[in-house]
């Protein structure tokens, strides 16, 4: 299973998902959205996206495990994950700094900074080109 040129965004707040698939949308992305841990990681099991945007407290679970789930699956090497969040405690600081994330945001979203961010992720990615 190859590199999708889709992004994930698997946010619980219905506004929040919306508001950044439409802005990477206007941005030239095909997006997808789940609205839970589960939906997402259902998601996930047959697709890898060239991007992952995960809501730290996503219903069902933590945004951090699926990216701890993800890293951990080679099929997801050359998948960018974000993490974003309204806080991060001490201990979700420290699980994030050894898991290796592509970038970690706090909400709300500034959303031009965070395309301009994931876009140059994505064209300096290993294998972008591929």
């Amino acid at each position: 299973m190859g590199l999708e040129d889709t992004l994930l965004v698997a946010d619980s707040h219905p506004d929040c998902r919306e508001t950044l698939a439409m802005a990477l949308e206007f941005s030239g992305y095909s997006v997808c959205t789940a609205g839970s841990h589960h939906a997402a990681l259902t998601w996930l099991r047959h697709r890898t996206p060239r991007a992952v945007l995960l809501d730290m407290h996503l219903l069902g679970g933590s945004g951090l495990d699926l990216a701890r789930v993800l890293r951990a699956n080679p099929r997801f090497d050359r998948t960018r994950i974000l993490l974003t969040g309204t806080w991060f405690t001490p201990r979700d600081r420290a699980i994030a700094a050894t898991t290796p994330l592509d970038g970690l945001w706090m909400k709300p979203l500034e959303l031009g900074e965070l395309v301009r961010q994931l876009s140059l992720s994505l064209v300096t990615a290993p294998g972008a080109d591929a």
